[in-house]
């Protein structure tokens, strides 16, 4: 290799880099202009975000987050354990405990299962290349989100939530399957939580050590909410100035807030088809509230974004063909 072949090689990066930040600077000045040209926006934004976050992400998360991160940092995880191992052995290769992990967030939805998945990485009971696999498997939307929210609120139709379910199931299905071809590196980590305990006089830090780290991760997913809240005002807003055509406004809205894009979809032609693409890539506001959960975990984090992709044409897909 040349000596100019290896400075074009070490550049790349550099610039890759630098246009990524000019790209971050450019959208957050832009930003920043418009909600100093509409405050009003920002206001209302932020003050819809806060509301979200109290009437429905904390109530429905977080006492979910605390259960499982006692789960997952005791013993009692075990006995779920033991019943999903051959299961999650045959389908995934997975460990019994990743299989508790994987059903926690196929009930409770991304930030719980990656919640789960970080507490089993931080204890040292899997190692870094399954909870990479496990992330593109344990972070779909919740149940009760396809079911209640976007079938029976939206459209007014339990069985189009139950159909989103049961395309999630296939679609995690498909992801733990296709993870399980491609080898991942270990990467064992020492343990940086607590292993079992059961005495008694360890049963209060357990309880604060949960509770804390759970609110914590709540804080961070908030964040993300009452950010891509705003952020989704100010795409309402050039939606409008850009007179942006109806049927494009979910997909417009989606890639960045899912309960924004799927409301959007329902005001469209075919908007059950939007909704279940939608809901398939879940915005980038639930991706990056699995990154905050992970963020120490050493995880990364593109099988998951791959899974999201494929979970984008599976979800209409299977409506359309069922």
């Amino acid at each position: 290799m040349t000596v100019n072949a290896v400075k074009k090689r070490r550049t790349l990066p550099i610039l890759r880099r630098d246009y990524t930040e000019a790209a971050i600077c450019f959208f957050s000045l832009l930003l920043f202009a418009l909600l100093l040209k509409n405050p009003r926006l920002a206001l209302s934004s932020t003050e819809a975000g806060l509301s979200l976050c109290v009437r429905r992400v904390i109530p429905s998360l977080f006492p979910f987050m605390v259960l499982s991160e006692l789960l997952f940092r005791g013993d009692a995880v075990s006995a779920v354990a033991r019943l999903l191992r051959l299961p999650a052995k045959v389908l995934f290769g997975f460990s019994g405990e990743s299989g508790a992990a994987l059903l926690f967030g196929l009930l409770c939805g991304a930030p719980v299962g990656a919640k789960s998945a970080a507490a089993l990485y931080r204890s040292g009971r899997i190692d870094r290349g399954e909870l990479t696999r496990l992330l593109t498997v344990c972070t779909p939307p919740s149940a009760s989100f396809l079911i209640g929210a976007v079938g029976i609120s939206t459209f007014g139709s339990a069985d189009v939530g139950r159909r989103l379910f049961i395309a999630s199931l296939l679609s995690c299905l498909l992801a733990g399957a296709v993870g399980r071809l491609i080898p991942m590196k270990a990467g064992v980590r020492e343990a940086t939580e607590p292993q079992v305990c059961r005495e008694r006089y360890s049963l209060s830090s357990l309880i604060t050590g949960a509770v804390s780290s759970s609110a914590l991760s709540m804080l961070y997913v908030c964040g993300f909410v009452i950010f891509f809240s705003t952020l989704g005002g100010v795409l309402e807003y050039l939606a409008v100035a850009l007179s942006l055509p109806q049927g494009l406004r979910p997909l417009f809205f989606g890639v960045f807030e899912m309960t924004a894009g799927v409301e959007s979809a329902a005001q469209s032609a075919g908007g059950v088809y939007l909704a279940a693409a939608i809901s398939g890539w879940s915005g980038l506001s639930s991706a990056f509230q699995v990154i905050s959960i992970c963020r120490d975990c050493e995880a990364s984090f593109l099988p998951y974004f791959v899974s999201r992709l494929a979970a984008t044409l599976i979800f209409p897909l299977f409506l359309l063909i069922w």
